[in-house]
Order: C-alpha cells, then structure tokens, then sequence
C-alpha cells in the first residue's frame, strides 16, 4: 500500500501516462495522402505530418517538474524513476517532425543507450537461432469474430473481466486499452492457430498478467516502470519461443525490422521501401507499412534517421534468455524492467517486501 502522499503521485503519473502515449504521438496524420502519392512514384519521399500540442506537452513538462517524491521507500524510488522517464518522453515528444538532429540523439537515449551487444553481435544471434529452427507458415483461418470468441473465452477461463471489440476505426491489428479494460481487433484481422496461440501468450500471458500484477502493487506498476519496454517486449517473445521452440518465425520478422531501421538510420524512405523489395523480398503493403514503422517520427524522410524502437525485440529477447525461471516470475510483479534485477534500493525477488505474482503464464507455474 502507498501512503497518501505517494498515492497522489501516483495518481498525477497515471494521468500524464495518458497524455504521453509516444506511438500515438509519433504516428503521421497524413498518411493515407503520402502513401497515394508515394504508390504513384516511387522516387518520392513522404512529408510527415504530426498533431502535437506543444503547449500541452510544456504543461505537462512543468508538472513532473513540480512534483516532489520521497524516494526513502522503494515505491517511492520507482515512481521518481518513473517521473524521469516521462521528462525524458516529453522531450522526446518534442522532437517529433523537428530538428533530425535532436530527434536521433532523443532516439538513441531511450532505444539504444543501454544495449548489451553491438548491431552485428545481435543480428549473427538472430540468424543462428533461425537457421536452427523453423519459419512455420500456416494457412490463414480465423477471421475478426471467430479471433474474439477465443479471446473472450480465454480471459473468461482466467477469470479477467475484459471486453474484447471489434472495431472499425482501428489501424493495427490489435490494440490494448489498459485505461478503458479493452482489447481491440481490426476488422480485417486473420490468425492461424498458431498465430492465434501466440497472440494469447503475447498480449494476455505476458502484457495484461504484467499490468494485472502490477494492479495489486500500484497504479504505475502497472503502466509504465522506468525502461519496461524492452524487458516487456523481450519477455513476450521468449515466452512464445518456449511454447513453440521450433517455430523461428517470430525472430525472423525481429530480424528483418532491426535490419530496417539498421538501413533506414543512413537512408531516405524510398531507399528503405527498395531496400524490403529488392533485398528482403518483401510485398509492396509490408514494403510500405515497414518503412512506415522505421520513418515515422520524422517530416522530411528523404532526410538519414530512424525511429529505432524496432531494436528493442531482438535487444529483449537475448537478455531474458539468460535469466533463469525464477528471475523471470520477479519480472512478472508489474511492468518491472531487467535493470530491477539487480537494483541497489529493493530486491525484487523478496516476496515478503513486493508480493509474488498473482498471474503467471503456465509454463512457469510450479
């Protein structure tokens, strides 16, 4: 439990989670006019363009400034990282459709600062697992209602009182919603069984059993620790390699995206989009949607940079794959992050000071 003092900030840091949500940011307002005129000729680069409200973002700037936190508990020390964080996301934000200059430097602060192996190291681990294994394609199956009748029958079975939605407004193929308890799908959303299998294991036995941990500790818990993010996404792809250790084809796509943003941080949009064709194979919807993924962030994307955040998967993966069973239940306590480990303030794996996990994906249940 917080004392009201810490309560507070934690309620202040989770509405400012809200404002800051950077992929919401960082996604162009005017894509569906730039893909047209870029499908029409393919020497051209797009002009981003973004909806960021930089007086709101200086407002919320000036909040997390003034919010004083004691730091002698350890829910304390966490939510005064947490507060950190969100300055160096607001001047993230900042950057986005700016000075190329300040964006790759903002970049590399909150992507690639702490990576344990260089590009290379990582991309030889990558091919030598994949080469090992298999890239298992199956038959599309199941369509958008079908996929939300098994979602709505899992989270019944593990008794989570979530809506799942299909909506027609959606972009991706799936999006979580931990404010409004939601799970949305695309219409146009279709799964094989095994890619169904793991999109359970990845977005509910991973993400939601985080966030639900997290719940029982604190509101920020849940949200958003300091560096979550590729500890996150890590642990989601090393779980599906244990449920389907011979199925590569989670790391091949980690793969073929570090390799573009690799590409796209010395080259222009349309050098990137030629690149996935020509080089990677890719069709033309994944050739665009990909160089999407690497370019947004800036506006004029004739211009070398990436959005690096795609580097995190393969950073995650190879960092969770050396710990052992029971430093990952530690993790599983809320959206805690690898360098909680080993932290000097709090021991995370002492369960009388931060209380073991309520949910946990079978293969590590005793």
């Amino acid at each position: 439990m917080l004392n009201r003092e810490l309560a507070e900030v934690d309620n202040h840091l989770t509405q400012i989670a809200g404002q800051l949500n950077l992929l919401r940011l960082i996604s162009p307002v005017n894509i569906s006019t730039e893909k047209e005129k870029f499908m029409a000729d393919s020497n051209y680069n797009p002009q981003f363009e973004y909806e960021l409200d930089l007086s709101e973002l200086a407002e919320v700037e000036a909040r997390l400034e003034n919010l004083i936190i004691d730091e002698s508990t350890w829910q304390g020390f966490l939510l005064n990282e947490v507060k950190i964080k969100f300055l160096q996301d607001c001047h993230f934000a900042q950057q986005i459709g700016g000075d190329l200059d300040e964006f790759i430097q903002v970049n590399q602060l909150k992507y690639n600062s702490k990576a344990d192996l260089p590009d290379e190291e990582i991309l030889h681990l990558a091919e030598s697992k994949i080469v090992k294994g298999e890239c298992l394609q199956k038959e599309k199956k199941y369509e958008a209602q079908r996929v939300k009748d098994i979602f709505d029958a899992f989270l019944k079975e593990k008794k989570i009182n979530w809506n799942v939605v299909v909506d027609c407004d959606l972009v991706p193929l799936l999006s979580v919603n931990y404010f409004t308890r939601e799970i949305k799908l695309n219409p146009l959303i279709q799964l094989s069984q095994i890619e169904l299998e793991r999109m359970l294991i990845h977005e509910i036995e991973t993400h939601l059993y985080s966030y639900l941990n997290g719940k029982n500790l604190f509101q920020m818990a849940a949200i958003a620790l300091k560096d979550y993010e590729k500890t996150a996404e890590g642990l989601a792809a090393y779980n599906e390699s244990l449920v389907f250790p011979e199925d590569k084809s989670f790391l091949k796509r980690f793969q073929l995206r570090y390799k573009a943003v690799l590409f796209g941080e010395k080259n222009s949009f349309c050098k990137l989009y030629r690149y996935l064709r020509e080089e990677i194979k890719f069709g033309k919807e994944e050739a665009w949607r990909t160089a999407l993924r690497v370019k947004r962030g800036l506006s004029d994307t004739s211009q070398a940079g990436a959005f690096l955040k795609d580097k995190i998967y393969l950073q995650g993966f190879f960092a969770i794959a050396e710990l052992n069973p029971e430093e990952i239940k530690s993790l599983y306590k809320g959206k805690f992050s690898l360098e909680h480990l080993h932290s000097k303030q709090f021991n995370l794996s002492d369960n009388n000071l931060i209380p073991a996990p309520v949910y946990l994906p079978s293969v590590y249940e005793d």
